[in-house]
């Protein structure tokens, strides 16, 4: 998609060389279109990378939901068995405990899906006059997004083998 894109650019600018102008001066309006043609193929750009950092935290928020359950079914397992000794209702908190770090995640994770769908959204809004600065900030804000979404998912990996090994010890 980036290579169609850069050939499209490079197209336009390229048919642009070929208009004549007088005295090899360019069309102010011209430059103007050419501008806002590259400014709406950058926005476009940054509107798939948000979509693919949003998949990802949608992926996350999937997974720690599934965890939730997950945990949920283990702690009625655990609930149900009303031999709790002092060792069952130990591991029980510590399953709680968990469960509530996943329940964590899948708010943190629904919480920023739903700014970045606004940001997508304003990023779509041809009324919003971007400049460089605010392009740049833009950028920073969606890289800023991509590592949480990292952080995110290798938290979930973390919490993944705290509960594999909750499970062995508990024998569930």
């Amino acid at each position: 998609m980036r290579r169609i894109q850069a050939l499209l650019l490079a197209a336009v600018v390229g048919l642009a060389g070929l208009v004549p102008s007088p005295a090899g001066a360019q069309d102010p309006t011209r430059m103007q279109q050419q501008q806002q043609q590259m400014m709406m193929m950058r926005l476009q750009e940054q509107v798939q990378q948000l979509n693919r950092v949003m998949e990802r935290v949608s992926g996350v928020q999937q997974r720690a939901q599934q965890m939730e359950r997950e945990m949920v079914r283990s702690m009625e397992q655990l609930q149900q068995d009303r031999m709790m000794a002092e060792q069952n209702a130990v591991r029980l908190r510590n399953q709680e405990r968990l469960r509530s770090m996943a329940q964590s995640m899948t708010d943190g994770a629904t919480e920023m899906h739903r700014a970045m769908a606004q940001f997508r959204h304003m990023l779509q809004d041809p009324g919003v006059g971007w400049d460089p600065d605010m392009e740049r900030q833009m950028e920073q804000l969606r890289e800023h997004w991509d590592a949480m979404a990292d952080q995110m998912e290798e938290s979930l990996q973390i919490m993944d083998r705290l509960r594999e090994r909750l499970g062995q010890l508990t024998g569930t």
